[in-house]
């Protein structure tokens, strides 16, 4: 499982995805410690329609400090899981992770271009209900799932 984690001073998690430069990257399936990914600034988050090749692609999960609605419709229309977590400390993040209790934070809801971008991800995404918003639970539809057993080695 791949994991960004956004963080733009490098030593705690992003308080706004969208604004975050610099995301930590763990690959769980690898054990090969953290990398680093910096995106351009017409990367970041915020600007970045849900349009195109992204340097996210392929990634199985982002976790910031909080994240709009808007951007998590446009990361889980691609595949991507959103997450927003009470928790800053980025080691302490790690082990919650791999002990399945990652706090969870409620996602802000989108408006303006977000809420347009929103919409439009929404409609991509299809009836599979591979879209997971929810305002209690962000991370809650995988919290459970299978990929979260190879984080508890």
């Amino acid at each position: 499982m791949r994991i960004a984690l956004a963080s733009q001073n490098r030593q705690t998690l992003t308080p706004h995805a969208g604004k975050c430069r610099h995301f930590f990257v763990l690959d769980t399936d690898r054990d090969a410690g953290f990398s680093s990914l910096e995106l351009e600034p017409g990367q970041m988050l915020s600007v970045w329609g849900g349009e195109g090749w992204h340097p996210l692609d392929g990634f199985d999960v982002v976790v910031a400090a909080s994240m709009g609605q808007g951007l998590a419709a446009r990361l889980t229309a691609r595949g991507i899981r959103a997450c927003a977590s009470a928790e800053r400390d980025l080691r302490e993040v790690i082990v919650q992770i791999r002990e399945r209790r990652l706090p969870e934070l409620a996602l802000r809801p989108p408006s303006g271009r977000s809420l347009r971008a929103s919409r439009s991800a929404l409609k991509r995404s299809g009836p599979s209900g591979t879209v997971i918003v929810s305002a209690n639970s962000p991370c809650a539809s995988f919290a459970n799932d299978s990929q979260w057993s190879k984080l508890a080695r």
